[in-house]
């Protein structure tokens, strides 16, 4: 539904505007239709509370669908941060695009890259 705007008429009380119950009525729907897609209607599982979107189902992922060839941008300035990890651990990508932070193969920050292990499986030609 698209919004629905009160006609108010062109000055106080000039019979012009929209009658009351026709207002209350337009009133109503755009209510209803930002209750429709706010927290407060049920069957609703995110929470946006202030910078926060949060998941309300346990373990609930939050998927970023953009319509058609559109991108997901993240404007981060200098830095995405990745909370609930090992410190200075690298980030990587598997092959299907999910990130991990990995603990085992870690970076100080002054250029230094620690690894512990490496398993290598295949043989050289």
């Amino acid at each position: 539904m698209a919004k629905q705007t009160v006609n108010l008429g062109s000055s106080a009380n000039d019979g012009t505007g929209d009658p009351l119950r026709t207002a209350f009525d337009k009133i109503n729907d755009n209510f209803d239709e930002l209750y429709l897609y706010s927290t407060a209607a049920s069957g609703n599982n995110i929470t946006i509370t202030g910078n926060t979107i949060a998941s309300d189902n346990t373990n609930g992922n939050i998927t970023l669908d953009p319509n058609g060839t559109g991108d997901i941008v993240v404007a981060t300035g200098a830095e995405l941060q990745l909370t609930d990890h090992t410190d200075n651990a690298v980030v990587y990508s598997d092959a299907s695009g999910n990130l991990t932070m990995s603990a085992g193969f870690t970076f100080d920050g002054t250029n230094v890259a620690t690894t512990g292990s490496i398993d290598v499986n295949g043989r050289l030609k």
